[in-house]
């Protein structure tokens, strides 16, 4: 075994079976990383009902313009960004129409950002505070990615931060 372990480059660790402590402690552990990370599927807005069927009053919004360069990308990666702000707060009292006119000019800046090779991926997420566990926040996602390798729906990974969790509702099973 350790002559295997050795040429395949493992620990031989590898070839034990874990005591009851250990598999104990890798239960707990990968029940906190539950507890911590979320994939949050999201999708491309290319058309205003992209936006407008999936956009409400959120209680926070993460932004992610990591992978955007260039500074005509910037520029509108950072308009998009100061319209979802701005409607922080004014969406749920805003009209139908109204609604779907924020919802096309989002959606134009979108596909002018498409055209410069990066897409604008939308999506959300709840969080509920570790302590109070009657405090769950909906948080919006925006993120900014490379055009080329990310169209269609894609996931996000987020890792929450205490006192932060994700609600046990929303976790996989183990």
């Amino acid at each position: 075994m350790r002559s295997l372990a050795r040429g395949l480059g493992f620990n031989i660790t590898v070839f034990s079976k874990p005591t009851p402590e250990q598999e104990k402690r890798q239960q707990e552990e990968m029940e906190r990383a539950l507890k911590k990370t979320l994939l949050v599927p999201t999708s491309p807005i290319r058309k205003p009902n992209d936006f407008y069927s999936r956009n409400r009053e959120w209680h926070g919004l993460l932004i992610n313009a990591g992978a955007v360069e260039a500074d005509d990308a910037l520029e509108l990666t950072a308009a998009i960004s100061d319209w979802m702000t701005d409607l922080d707060g004014i969406w749920d009292m805003s009209s139908a129409g109204q609604r779907l006119e924020y919802s096309a000019a989002i959606s134009a800046l979108c596909l002018e950002l498409e055209g410069l090779g990066h897409l604008t991926h939308f999506g959300h997420f709840r969080q509920q505070h570790m302590h109070d566990k009657g405090m769950i926040l909906d948080i919006g996602m925006i993120t900014f990615l490379p055009k080329a390798g990310h169209d269609g729906d894609r996931y996000g990974i987020v890792t929450l931060e205490d006192p932060w969790e994700v609600p046990e509702q929303d976790r996989p099973n183990l």
